[in-house]
């Protein structure tokens, strides 16, 4: 429900449990009649008419249910009819497999966000094997981002990809001290020089261009509107400066996931 509500206060429409339902008769005509990518293409208008701003990053058939449509808006789900006049919000069960198809569809949708990320704007630490990803986007200047880091150096067996995501009007000077980090000749060095030995900042070179625009776009696709902020590989995102306790018990949740989905799938083979 807590995904349902962001969804609904995000689109600001109210949950209507069944909206498709209601119209489906009309909705499956509608569908059967107008080409798919009429219907994406007047979902995405409807949509960004309605709601400035708002990305559209995908539309799908939803299978064994026809009218519906899963709608991927800004990292997120939602179903709607092929006209974009209902919403429904909540996650969908196919209830003889007992499989959330939702949660599915959003471990995918991580996945892949995953797999596209720029990471060539992100300083990488690789720990142990690295078999592990976690993602981080900090400000150098988040007392926060600080004590998250005393958290972090302790994990083992993990690649942490920290991305710069200095909020000016809470830190004025944070872009300056992200640029002279990225800047340095040995960036990690840097970094952990400073969050986490507090040692002095490197020199700024004034001939570095540092991705500030790069970092800029990142936190507006992931809303990071508070330091530090954590995207898991199974597309969970946690802000807050989580302990180390926490963090493994949600990386080892995904590791024995992969493992189980792994071993049925040598199952089926066999």
């Amino acid at each position: 429900m807590k995904r349902a509500a962001r969804l609904a206060l995000f689109l600001g429409v109210t949950i209507l449990l069944g909206a498709c339902q209601s119209g489906s008769s009309a909705s499956q005509t509608s569908a059967q009649q107008v080409p798919f990518e009429q219907i994406v293409e007047n979902i995405k208008k409807k949509l960004t008419k309605d709601y400035p701003g708002i990305e559209v990053q995908g539309v799908k058939t939803v299978e064994g249910f026809p009218g519906l449509y899963e709608v991927q808006i800004e990292g997120d789900l939602v179903y709607m009819d092929p006209t974009a006049k209902y919403a429904l919000l909540g996650h969908l069960i196919d209830v003889k497999t007992k499989v959330d198809l939702t949660e599915k569809a959003l471990e995918k949708q991580a996945q892949q966000t995953m797999k596209k990320l720029p990471y060539q704007y992100a300083i990488k630490e690789v720990r142990g094997d690295g078999k592990r990803t976690l993602i981080l986007f900090s400000d150098p200047d988040c007392p926060f981002c600080k004590k998250i880091e005393q958290s972090l150096q302790d994990l083992d067996n993990v690649t942490i990809y920290t991305f710069m995501a200095p909020i000016k009007e809470l830190h004025p000077d944070a872009a300056r001290k992200a640029e002279a980090i990225w800047c340095a000749d040995n960036r990690l060095k840097a970094w952990n020089g400073f969050m986490r030995q507090g040692e002095p900042l490197p020199e700024m070179k004034p001939s570095c261009n540092a991705p500030k625009a790069e970092w800029a776009k990142l936190m507006k696709r992931f809303k990071i509107h508070a330091t530090p902020t954590l995207l898991f590989p199974n597309g969970k995102i946690v802000p807050g400066a989580m302990g180390k306790d926490d963090i493994e018990k949600i990386l080892d949740q995904i590791e024995n996931k992969d493992k189980a989905k792994k071993d049925d799938a040598q199952k089926k083979d066999e």
